[in-house]
């Protein structure tokens, strides 16, 4: 993992050195107060002796306990000052490198749990294996499953556009995430709060039917018909059927995708929640975690985002502080226009700085 080793000593070494400088200046402030109010009190301090040897002061004060006593009482109270002073100073100087040190501490325990986060993620992408690809290739394959799924319900409401492409886009996950033959009363209940008070609507012969029940119905004999007409297509290679065996067998990628997204929800979490670090600071990791993401990971993640599943990522954050794709621009290198299907990145997350606009 030579990437991993050279990304924890490049931040490593960055730390330090932000710290060291910090420090530094600092120190020398103290030092420069510190040695401003000693030359002003050993001033005050020296002044007397000096006066004491002239001529004029003698022959005024001819009794030498009275000058003793006189030099004692006016520089008693300043040596105490003096020492207070330098008292709390020590103390403070003492406290900031116990603050700085307590930090470091913290930043290398923290660095030592997120880049194994990181190293996890990246193991949770090397074992997922989509029809015959494994890896980064895998989210190729199962944005094409996802395209293909999509496409077919929008055939199903094609004569009556009953939901708008958002809905479109979470029932599509619904069905990709659960697949086409899981429990038909649990998808029902989630299509139903999906597509709304719209469920309703006329059919062709007038009869008023549910849609939620009638994709439920026809999406497996649409997507097994779908394959048999594209098995003529074989030349383009986005509608080869090796591209659907997920969706052939009627299957979901709840076993693929479940541990992948709570992981890497889980891990851009742990940064957000790090109090002891900046704004800059939390970015900046996130930043390394999502060098990891192909723009086929940012478009799945995209989607699940807006999905029922993963609604938490910012649509329905756990508080108003959490809107993770926007905060950390998530999803920066999605194309706007052509890659997501019939909606673009930027209608439901416009605060993120695209890459490709």
């Amino acid at each position: 993992m030579p990437f991993m080793a050279n990304e924890k000593k490049h931040l490593e070494i960055d730390w330090a050195y932000i710290w060291s400088v910090d420090f530094l200046f600092d120190a020398m402030k103290v030092a420069t107060f510190v040695i401003g109010v000693l030359l002003l009190f050993l001033s005050i301090f020296l002044i007397p002796i000096y006066l004491i040897d002239q001529p004029v002061f003698v022959d005024k004060f001819q009794n030498t306990g009275v000058v003793g006593d006189t030099f004692g009482g006016l520089t008693a109270p300043i040596i105490a000052f003096i020492g207070a002073i330098l008292t709390f100073f020590a103390f403070y100087v003492q406290y900031e490198a116990n603050q700085a040190q307590n930090l470091n501490f913290k930043i290398q325990q923290f660095e030592g749990i997120f880049f194994e986060m990181v190293r996890l993620h990246r193991d949770n992408v090397a074992e997922i294996e989509v029809n015959g690809k494994r890896a980064r290739n895998a989210f190729v394959e199962l944005k094409k499953d996802f395209n293909f799924l999509y496409r077919t319900i929008k055939g199903v409401d094609k004569n009556a556009y009953i939901i708008e492409p958002i809905k479109r886009i979470e029932a599509t996950y619904l069905f990709f995430y659960l697949g086409l033959n899981y429990n038909k009363e649990v998808l029902e209940h989630h299509l139903n709060k999906i597509v709304g008070e719209i469920n309703y609507y006329d059919d062709a012969f007038g009869k008023n039917v549910s849609f939620s029940k009638t994709l439920i119905s026809y999406l497996p004999y649409d997507v097994a018909k779908q394959n048999e007409i594209d098995k003529e297509w074989a030349e383009d290679d986005f509608y080869r059927p090796s591209h659907r065996i997920g969706l052939q067998d009627q299957s979901g990628f709840q076993s693929q995708l479940g541990h992948y997204f709570r992981h890497l929800f889980q891990t851009v979490k742990f940064v957000h929640n790090s109090d002891f670090l900046t704004p800059n600071q939390k970015y900046n990791y996130v930043k390394t975690l999502r060098a990891q993401l192909s723009t086929y990971e940012q478009a799945l993640l995209f989607y699940n985002s807006v999905s029922t599943f993963g609604k938490k990522w910012e649509l329905e954050p756990e508080d108003e502080h959490s809107k993770l794709i926007s905060t950390y621009h998530l999803i920066k290198n999605l194309p706007l226009k052509g890659f997501t299907e019939d909606i673009q990145p930027d209608e439901i997350y416009p605060k993120v700085d695209y890459e490709l606009k």
